[in-house]
């Protein structure tokens, strides 16, 4: 099973996105702040990162420059996933990052590239989310 961890401090989008990766048979772990991430990615080993800027200490930004430097997490592709994701002067800072995702998001867009990604079947229930 495929694993995926969601960093975001407001639950209502953290168990939203915990149901769309359900359904695209993720096994889904919610982090609400910066600090323990990179130590949950080395040792848990997801497929995926869902990654708030917006976070308590570290924010986003460093959590990103933090996974991209180290050895065992640098491969793990990291979907930036943030109110302020497509401001110009963060452009820089998130270029290491998979896919960005302004909120609120398209599901449908973050559905297609998580199967592009992570390699996985188009889900049963996507219309559910769409419609």
């Amino acid at each position: 099973m495929k694993k995926v961890l969601i960093v975001e401090d407001e639950l209502f989008t953290a168990n939203f996105l915990v149901d769309i990766f359900n359904t695209l048979g993720f096994e889904s772990k919610i982090l609400t702040e910066g600090k323990p991430v990179l130590t949950t990615a080395r040792e848990w080993k997801p497929n995926l990162i869902t990654l708030d800027i917006m976070i308590p200490s570290p924010n986003g930004i460093e959590v990103l420059s933090e996974l991209k430097s180290d050895p065992d997490t640098k491969s793990i592709p990291v979907f930036i996933v943030s109110v302020v994701a497509n401001r110009s002067d963060l452009r820089d800072q998130l270029a290491t990052a998979c896919a960005i995702f302004e909120k609120p998001f398209e599901i449908k867009e973050l559905i297609e590239k998580v199967q592009n990604v992570c390699e996985v079947s188009k889900p049963e229930v996507e219309e559910s989310f769409t419609s």
